[in-house]
């Protein structure tokens, strides 16, 4: 059982999502926009003995400009799809030209494919391939949980118009998505949060 709590960069709009393994306390982070003094008391107050993962669902420059900030005062094993790892160190494939003063200098302590699992206390998340946003998207599902990054959010789905973007590979990691068995909470990199029951009647996309 895991218990979540999100706080959203006010700069970028981007969810970083707090997992919680109730059984053990050990905790991980989904993704790691900048962060700013509002999410470091967040985080230190929730997680004050730092955290096990730092769990990113693909690349992009909202996705980890944080890196910094979060490993000098929480810690945490950068875990990444490879196919998206060089993102860590590459500005350009990171698209950082939003955001040109902030370092990226960071690789991966574990590259992630489909299917892999990750141990966190007694939970197993588990690593869902979905590119299309990019070439290394992916999603964690963690029980009735899915943390869905730039792939689907409430209604409409990842860009695809950016370099990695592939607009066939997003229908099919959507076609995907909407064919998983359970009625799972769908917590996306941005905006609010919604179910798969929802998106199956009221996304144009699924």
């Amino acid at each position: 059982m895991i218990d979540i709590k999100v706080i959203t960069s006010s700069s970028i709009g981007t969810n970083l999502y707090l997992v919680t393994d109730v059984a053990s306390g050990k905790k991980a982070i989904v993704d790691c926009p900048p962060i700013r003094t509002r999410q470091i008391e967040f985080l230190k107050e929730n997680a004050p003995d730092g955290v096990e993962y730092i769990l990113l669902t693909h690349g992009h420059f909202d996705h980890i400009l944080g890196l910094g900030d979060m490993l000098e005062n929480f810690g945490g094993k950068i875990v990444i799809h490879a196919a998206d790892a060089d993102c860590l160190h590459d500005r350009e494939k990171a698209l950082c030209r939003w955001e040109p003063a902030k370092k990226l200098e960071y690789y991966a302590d574990i590259t992630v494919a489909e299917g892999d699992e990750i141990q966190l206390g007694e939970s197993v998340i588990k690593v869902l391939h979905t590119p299309g946003h990019t070439e290394g998207s992916v999603c964690y599902l963690c029980g009735e949980t899915l943390f869905s990054g730039d792939t689907l959010f409430k209604e409409t789905c990842g860009r695809v118009d950016f370099p990695g973007g592939d607009a066939v590979k997003m229908k099919q990691s959507l076609q995907r998505l909407s064919a998983l068995a359970d009625d799972l909470r769908v917590l996306p990199g941005h905006n609010e949060e919604t179910t798969l029951v929802h998106e199956r009647k009221y996304n144009p996309y699924l």
